[in-house]
């Protein structure tokens, strides 16, 4: 699990989990993706990133997950 910093906006949240940030502007809608993120977070991250909006592109050198490290310093690949 990642740390988690939620920021209120004008019209809503910005929550920060790791190096991911999503938006909300609905409070229920935000409380319930957290308590489904505590519940499950690999799985919960794995559906953010393949359900975005606004995917990153090719990224020179590592992959997306040599940025975002998981629990202990470990990639995604590593922690398998």
């Amino acid at each position: 699990m990642r740390e988690i910093k939620i920021s209120p906006v004008l019209n809503g949240w910005i929550v920060n989990v790791g190096c991911g940030t999503v938006v909300f502007t609905d409070i229920k809608k935000m409380t319930g993706e957290l308590i489904r993120y505590y519940a499950a977070p690999e799985k919960v991250e794995n559906e953010y990133m393949r359900d975005a909006i606004n995917k990153p592109g090719p990224i020179p050198g590592p992959n997306i997950e040599e940025f975002c490290l998981r629990p202990g310093g470990r990639t995604a690949s590593q922690a398998a």
